[in-house]
C-alpha cells in the first residue's frame, strides 16, 4: 500500500520537529514551515499544525532570550530592538496557533509567550546601569527601568489569565493549565 499524500506534509512537519529537537534546528524550522505551507486539510491536521507552529514559536522565543542585555548604552539598545522584533514573530506564530483551536497548543503557546514577556521585564531591570551616572542619577535610572519593566510584565500575566480563562471555558485541564494559574497568581502578587 501507498502512503496517502495528504499526509506526507503532516509527516514532514513531525520530521520538522523532530531536526529541532535533535540539534538540527535550522534545517527542522525549515522543514516545519514548508510542510504546514502544503498542509491540504489545516482543520483535519489541526492538531500537528499547532505542534509545528508551536515549535516555532518556541524556538524563536529561545533566540530573543538569548539576546542579553550587557554592554555599552548603544547595544543594549540594539539587544532591545532585536527582542522586540522576535517578540513581534513569536505574537505572529501564537495567532497563527489559536487559529488551529487546539487547546494543548493554546496554551503551550500562552504560557510560553508569556514567560517570554516575564523573562524581558526580569532582563530589563537585571541591566546593567549605565557607569556614567552619579548615584542620584542611578536612583532615577532604576526607577524608570523599573516602570518600564511593568509593559512585559503586564503582557504577561494577561498572556497567562487568557490561558487560564480559555482552559476554563473548554474544561481544559493540564499541566500546562496549572502551570499558567501559578505564573499568572505569582505575577498577580508583585504587579
Amino acid at each position: 500500500t501507498r502512503l496517502n499524500p495528504e499526509f506526507v506534509p503532516v509527516l514532514g512537519i513531525e520530521q520538522g520537529v523532530l531536526d529541532v529537537h535533535t540539534g538540527h534546528v535550522d534545517r527542522g524550522l525549515r522543514r516545519i514551515e514548508r510542510s504546514i505551507a502544503r498542509v491540504g486539510d489545516a482543520k483535519r491536521h489541526s492538531w500537528m499544525v499547532g505542534r509545528g507552529r508551536f515549535v516555532l514559536l518556541d524556538t524563536r522565543a529561545a533566540e530573543g532570550e538569548r539576546l542579553a542585555f550587557e554592554g555599552q548604552a548603544a547595544r543594549l539598545k540594539r539587544k532591545l530592538i532585536a527582542r522586540a522584533k522576535v517578540l513581534k514573530q513569536v505574537e505572529s506564530e501564537l495567532y497563527a496557533v489559536i487559529k488551529t483551536e487546539e487547546p494543548e497548543w493554546i496554551t503551550a503557546s500562552l504560557l510560553r509567550v508569556g514567560d517570554t514577556y516575564a523573562d524581558l521585564a526580569d532582563d530589563l531591570v537585571a541591566a546593567p546601569t549605565p557607569p556614567q551616572l552619579d548615584a542620584d542619577q542611578v536612583l532615577i535610572y532604576q526607577e524608570e527601568i523599573a516602570r518600564k519593566a511593568q509593559g512585559p510584565r503586564t503582557k504577561a500575566y494577561t498572556l497567562y489569565d487568557h490561558g487560564v480563562s480559555f482552559a476554563t471555558r473548554l474544561s481544559w485541564e493540564s499541566p500546562v493549565v496549572d502551570e499558567l494559574k501559578v505564573r499568572r497568581d505569582e505575577l498577580s502578587a508583585v504587579r
